[in-house]
């Protein structure tokens, strides 16, 4: 693994760079996207699991840490859905030239995977996706997270309100979160794009997830090819579950398998 810094001197991101064994490299590479907030703990390690994964089956794989969040500059201050997809453009951008491929599939997970979406139908490189129970409605995923802080805040007894007025940032699982981001999120859904954003998609649904289920018949009907798989078990990205969760289920297997499919 290649740990480096790239993007501009006003938005550094962090990338961890996983090359193929000599000899072993296709005409595809991958870039990682990993979820926000509380639903990046679960991610981390997995995230490392299949970067390696996939330099193993012979296609070379980016990590990296959107602006404000992990390694990268910035904090949650710079939280911002638009930003992010130029992140995701500009890590598109630095795979391409280092690895030397023409090819990319994208691969996100929970908003990770609508950024991944967004930033696909401006990238005529990128061909195929893979999206990892994406979020598709902003407002219903905000609802979510409000419910599980106001569990949270329950079941622990403490009083986790952030000091300050009333302007302060609203704190969501021990995010704090600006009102112009949630203004963005409020108003995020996948599934006004007006067409799929790649010819070749892979989706990992949430059993009874409907949002999930709307957008993958809309993207069939406008003749993309798409595959999807449903994930069932523990809901690893609710608030309290066990961080190990994902690793010990079969998802990692089965997102490493859809991934080596799609690219082929």
């Amino acid at each position: 693994m290649e740990s480096f810094y790239f993007g501009t001197n006003e938005r550094r991101l962090y990338g961890a760079y996983h090359p193929c064994s000599p000899g072993a490299k296709g005409a595809v590479a991958a870039v990682l996207c990993h979820p926000l907030g509380s639903e990046y703990i679960p991610s981390h390690r997995a995230l490392l699991d299949l970067a390696r994964a996939l330099a193993a089956g012979g296609i070379p794989t980016l990590q990296f840490d959107l602006f404000g969040c992990g390694d990268s500059g910035g904090d949650w201050r710079a939280w911002s859905l638009a930003g992010w997809v130029e992140d995701v453009t500009a890590a598109a951008q630095e795979l391409l030239d280092g690895a030397r491929v023409d090819d990319l599939v994208l691969v996100g997970i929970r908003l990770g995977a609508d950024l991944c979406a967004l930033a696909a139908s401006g990238l005529e490189q990128v061909s195929k996706l893979v999206l990892w129970h994406p979020v598709v409605d902003g407002a219903s995923h905000l609802v979510e997270l409000r419910a599980m802080h106001r569990d949270w805040v329950a079941w622990s007894n403490l009083d986790l309100r952030m000091p300050g007025d009333s302007n302060s940032p609203e704190e969501l699982l021990g995010f704090p979160l600006s009102t112009q981001y949630l203004q963005e999120l409020r108003s995020h859904h996948l599934g006004s794009l007006q067409a799929a954003p790649v010819e070749r998609l892979a989706l990992l649904l949430q059993p009874d997830v409907a949002a999930q289920q709307r957008m993958a018949a809309q993207w069939r009907e406008q003749g993309a090819r798409l595959s999807t798989k449903t994930l069932e078990g523990v809901d690893v990205w609710r608030a309290g579950t066990d961080p190990d969760a994902l690793l010990r289920s079969n998802s990692l297997e089965s997102v490493i398998q859809l991934v080596l499919e799609t690219v082929r």
